[in-house]
């Protein structure tokens, strides 16, 4: 099993609307598909993501069972 872990470091006071996004995806994303439709309300909710994260960096860990 893969653990993948995403580091994300912030601009200065951009913490709050960055998780809100990230909540607004994951309700979206319950609801069901990944329709055309599903797909123009993400393509909204990111816009602005970048004037929010310096950078980041993603951590990849294989775990033995």
């Amino acid at each position: 099993m893969l653990l993948v872990r995403e580091i994300m470091y912030c601009k200065p006071g951009k913490v709050r609307p960055l998780v809100e996004k990230f909540l607004a995806m994951e309700r979206m994303m319950e609801g069901g598909g990944q329709s055309s439709e599903d797909m123009k309300e993400f393509e909204n909710l990111m816009k602005g993501y970048h004037e929010l994260v310096e950078y980041g960096r993603r951590e990849v860990y294989k775990i033995e069972g």
